[in-house]
């Protein structure tokens, strides 16, 4: 998720920002200080360090 709201997944990291896809086939590019861990990816990674 990105500091204003908008969900979507990640297709494309690159140095300063991430492509993220927020509907099929709609693609936009994102500041990485703009965008937040999913709670998924957080309990996800808290299963990993147990």
């Amino acid at each position: 998720m990105t500091a204003g709201g908008i969900h979507g997944e990640i297709v494309s990291v690159k140095d300063t920002y991430f492509i993220v896809e927020i509907a099929p086939s709609v693609k936009i590019r994102v500041d990485k200080g703009s965008v937040y861990p999913s709670n998924e990816n957080i309990e996800g990674q808290a299963n990993l360090n147990r």
